[in-house]
């Protein structure tokens, strides 16, 4: 703590610029992946429920063909 006091006042904004930019980065990337997840799972959903209707419409076309 005492090393703190002693440091220039470039240094302590330097380190405080620091911190503030890695808490705003972190944030933002954590924010993207939350809706990047959200989305490719949306996605993926999607695509199963089409193959899946896909696949039952084949099977009752042979059930009835």
């Amino acid at each position: 703590m005492g090393t703190w006091r002693t440091l220039s006042l470039r240094t302590k904004l330097t380190f405080w610029y620091v911190s503030l930019m890695a808490i705003v980065l972190t944030t933002s990337a954590a924010i993207a992946h939350m809706y990047l997840s959200r989305s490719l799972r949306r996605a993926v959903d999607a695509s199963l429920s089409e193959q899946v209707q896909l696949i039952e419409a084949r099977l009752r076309a042979l059930e009835h063909g």
